[in-house]
């Protein structure tokens, strides 16, 4: 369970909202999905306290906006970062390609059962950071009513979050944006 906004943001975008995250007291952290020697894979995080430091050329990396305030990270065995139990929020940006849009989103864990038995809420002031970011995301990508593309092939008139930069895209360059 948790809470979810989706947008259409392009990476200058993004590291707009990254940078609000910083200034709000998160972290970023980089999650890579590395392949070990028995074929499996298991996660690397680098945690990050300046944008300049994150490497953002590099698709096959998921983000997180890491509170410490809130709560230590918890990892799995193999390394990934648990995103349900850990004080932080997923975030990606919209990958351009092939003149299509993907849309991505902001995520955060409403919280999680404990032995089954007890469900351990959010912190409160994660909560409240990302509901800060939410409404930064608001500003950067308006509500917009878009032409998307569906999975069958379809197209439908769908109300998006997207940036000002990737609906000039859309209206000038005949882009599509994928509706996941």
């Amino acid at each position: 369970m948790g809470k979810q906004i989706n947008f259409y943001i392009e990476l200058d975008a993004f590291k707009k909202l990254a940078q609000k995250a910083l200034d709000l007291g998160f972290k970023i952290i980089e999650q890579l999905s590395v392949p070990s020697d028995n074929g499996l894979y298991h996660g690397e995080c680098k945690e990050h306290l300046l944008l300049d430091k994150v490497d953002f050329s590099n698709l096959r990396v998921r983000y997180y906006f890491y509170l410490e305030d809130a709560g230590q990270l918890v990892f799995s065995d193999s390394g990934f970062l648990d995103t349900i139990r850990s004080p932080v929020i997923e975030v990606g940006y919209s990958e351009i390609h092939e003149n299509t849009i993907s849309k991505d989103r902001m995520w955060v864990s409403t919280g999680y059962w404990e032995d089954s038995e007890t469900f351990i809420n959010r912190s409160e002031i994660l909560g409240e950071k990302y509901d800060s970011l939410t409404r930064y995301v608001k500003k950067l990508a308006p509500y917009t009513e878009i032409q998307v593309k569906f999975r069958n092939g379809r197209t439908g008139i769908s109300k998006e979050y997207i940036t000002p930069y990737l609906l000039d895209l859309l209206n000038t360059m005949q882009y599509e944006c994928e509706a996941n």
